[in-house]
């Protein structure tokens, strides 16, 4: 396909700039032959009209008995007969505006009909001169031919000249040169096709060899090469696919991606891949997750380019997968580092404070309210104390648990250091009276969690929770405002007696 494109564009590249030069040449010379027999014939109307005026000044003096324009317009008809030649087709026509519309007085050649004034198409060298113009134009005679026409008034009188040719008369050596043209353009090309073909055997052969190579290429690369159609069907599989997917190449060519993928990734990814086929776009640095043959998630990063036909019609995609699974499970556990708490798989106190911030945001965007529940551990550090860390780490892990279990899944649940907690309960559009009476549900919810007995190794601990709670974002513009007062609150929940929450009020920062 490669080759014959080429083919074609080398024969084009050669030949296209010698017709294109010699049409701007030959409408050149047209130009200029058309340019100068307008001065001639502007020139030949001039006299004309200054004998018809000597004429006509003559037959006023010396006749008598009969009408001067009459007399005029015999004398002219008997010098246009004369005129008539066949090297030169020169038609001379002198015309007068009647009621039935323009009537010829006086003509070379064969006799016009009369042209009537609705037929607006026709004669228009005559009409512009009974009008009083004087020019040369290509337009239409009062036969409807395309003519080249000098036409001017004659004055002191109601009649105009007309000095017509067929335009055919000044194009006929252009199509003498044109054929001629046409004979040697064919030999030219002939000749450079056969130049150019042997070429092109030339090129395939190397590029049979190239392609060789490729193919070694491509067995050798750790990723898998495809290509599919349009439709995203496999049309080659490079062997890669089983160390990829576990399948053979023949057991994937015939298939689609999606076809290896979970049903809500499949949905995704297909959607995507129609939106790049709508746009003609390349694939980049696709990622998506598809199902080994013995069940496992493989995560590959795709990149693709599309190939069209000669017409540019998409014919589908080549590209290559890589499997970055054990990339995005390293990312996922620096992410869990970063962000997450190792003991307890919370949000840590970086990832918690980042959530606040962005519940502060939506919450003024929406004019809506959420809430913060600030949640510290009474009795923890005489756990810690008598029983070890290692007993007071077990607390945490199940206390963490023992609150998701008492949250929706919109909110989120997080540790912020030592046996401190948050709860943050995402906006919704509530009154404050009613949100207080959600998370007051909640904060019971919660303490009454807690403070079920906690067995680890045979033993039971017991342990209770002072919450305090602050609202979104009526108490605090930042996180770290709404933290601060949440903590506030909580202080004041264990002064007045532990296993209690306790609202943020203006008082409390006083």
């Amino acid at each position: 396909m490669f080759l014959k494109n080429n083919f074609k564009i080398l024969l084009l590249k050669a030949i296209l700039p010698i017709v294109l030069f010699s049409m701007t040449l030959g409408a050149l010379f047209f130009q200029y032959t058309i340019n100068e027999k307008r001065n001639g014939l502007l020139h030949k109307s001039e006299v004309i009209v200054k004998v018809i005026g000597a004429i006509l000044q003559f037959d006023s003096t010396n006749t008598q008995e009969r009408d001067t324009g009459t007399a005029t317009i015999t004398q002219l008809q008997d010098a246009f007969s004369r005129l008539q030649s066949n090297l030169i087709p020169n038609q001379y026509l002198i015309g007068q505006r009647s009621a039935s519309g323009i009537v010829f007085l006086a003509h070379s050649g064969e006799e016009p009909p009369t042209v009537p004034w609705e037929e607006k198409e026709k004669a228009i060298p005559m009409r512009l001169a009974l009008q009083g113009s004087t020019g040369v134009i290509v337009d239409n005679d009062y036969a409807g031919n395309r003519v080249l026409a000098v036409y001017r008034p004659i004055p002191n009188t109601k009649w105009a000249l007309v000095i017509k040719q067929p335009i055919a008369f000044y194009l006929r050596p252009f199509y003498i040169f044109g054929l001629s043209y046409l004979v040697f353009v064919l030999l030219f090309t002939f000749l450079l096709y056969v130049l150019l073909k042997h070429n092109e055997s030339r090129h395939a052969k190397e590029t049979a060899i190239k392609e060789h190579r490729f193919q070694e290429l491509v067995e050798s690369t750790d990723n898998w090469v495809w290509e599919v159609d349009a439709s995203g069907v496999y049309t080659y599989c490079s062997s890669q696919v089983y160390d990829l997917l576990g399948y053979r190449p023949d057991e994937i060519i015939g298939t689609k991606p999606f076809d290896h993928m979970e049903k809500e990734e499949a949905e995704t990814i297909s959607a995507i891949f129609a939106k790049i086929v709508k746009e003609k776009a390349s694939i980049i640095e696709l990622e998506n997750y598809n199902i080994h043959k013995d069940g496992r998630r493989v995560c590959h990063l795709t990149n693709g380019t599309p190939f069209f036909d000669d017409e540019g019609t998409l014919l589908g995609y080549r590209g290559i997968d890589k499997n970055i699974t054990k990339l995005k499970e390293d990312q996922k556990a620096i992410e869990e580092m970063a962000y997450s708490d190792l003991l307890t798989h919370l949000a840590n106190r970086r990832m918690s404070l980042q959530r606040i911030a962005e519940e502060i945001a939506y919450a003024q965007r929406h004019h809506m309210m959420g809430a913060l529940l600030f949640i510290d551990l009474d009795e923890f550090k005489y756990v810690n104390d008598s029983s070890g860390h290692d007993c007071g780490d077990e607390v945490l892990v199940i206390v963490a648990e023992r609150m998701q279990e008492e949250i929706r899944d919109s909110d989120i649940v997080g540790r912020i250091g030592g046996d401190e907690f948050i709860v943050l309960l995402r906006s919704a559009p509530l009154s404050l009276d009613a949100l207080q009476r959600q998370t007051e549900s909640l904060a019971k919810r919660i303490i009454a969690a807690i403070n079920h007995p906690i067995v680890i190794h045979n033993k039971e601990h017991h342990v209770g929770a002072s919450i305090g709670v602050a609202f979104i974002p009526q108490d605090g513009q930042t996180s770290d405002e709404v933290l601060k007062h949440a903590d506030n609150a909580m202080y004041m929940a264990k002064e007045l007696g532990k296993n209690q929450h306790f609202y943020y009020k203006d008082m409390l920062q006083e």
